[in-house]
């Protein structure tokens, strides 16, 4: 993912980075070297990293007690910041360079959290179903998804909150 800056942005928050990228400029055999750094293109690229589990691990953890929901955003970025791979990025046509952020921009933070708001608000108003307004929901999503290609149903049954 990305989030655009314009050059005097990106100068005034990353000034390190900056440099770093002029660097990597003047050592490279890019054409567009000589190109002022204010007519590049510029961006904070980022991405979530997670680890991968085996379809056993995945069964084994859903039989799992799982740990208690962060109550504040604070304690949600605490256990993710972590995940997040940060890099300044400045491009123009065919040619990229990049320097690797060592702290995550309030603006992705930002990001981040008008996400979990929306996850929160989103899981409350799950849990508020009724049992048969959750089924129907459910059934609802997997109406839709049939439809559409290479769509593949797997049932397994996991208890509800309020039964476990």
């Amino acid at each position: 993912m990305n989030l655009i800056l314009t050059f005097e942005q990106a100068q005034e928050q990353f000034p390190e980075a900056i440099q770093d990228i002029e660097n990597q400029r003047k050592a490279g055999k890019s054409k567009n070297k000589s190109i002022p750094l204010s007519e590049l293109k510029w961006s904070i690229d980022w991405c979530v990293t997670g680890r991968s589990y085996s379809f056993q691990e995945v069964l084994q953890k859903a039989t799992e007690e799982k740990p208690p929901e962060p109550a504040t955003f604070e304690e949600y970025w605490e256990g993710k910041k972590g995940c997040y791979g940060v890099s300044l990025r400045a491009h123009l046509r065919q040619s990229s360079w990049y320097s690797h952020l060592k702290e995550v921009p309030h603006q992705i933070i930002d990001l981040v959290q008008k996400s979990w708001e929306e996850d929160q608000t989103e899981n409350a108003r799950i849990d508020a179903l009724t049992p048969e307004e959750f089924d129907k929901e459910t059934q609802d999503l997997i109406d839709e998804l049939s439809g559409n290609p290479g769509f593949v149903q797997v049932n397994i049954s996991f208890p509800r909150k309020e039964n476990i």
